[in-house]
């Protein structure tokens, strides 16, 4: 009885352990496709401003 008991426990605390390991292993993940989504974002902000301030520099004839 007792040893059946601690084995159900230990197979209880794997699962919990393997639940824990998935979620950390998500977060990462979301954080690396999050940085990346910025980076392409400020990289196309800065191109469209140089282009519009190269258009208004041609359009200004400075």
């Amino acid at each position: 009885m007792v040893k059946k008991a601690r084995k159900k426990k230990k197979v209880k605390k794997a699962k919990v352990k393997e639940k824990e390991e998935k979620r950390s292993n998500v977060k990462p993940l979301v954080l690396l496709a999050i940085s990346i989504i910025i980076l392409v974002l400020s990289i196309a902000l800065f191109t469209w401003f140089i282009v519009t301030e190269a258009n208004l520099s041609e359009i200004l004839h400075i």
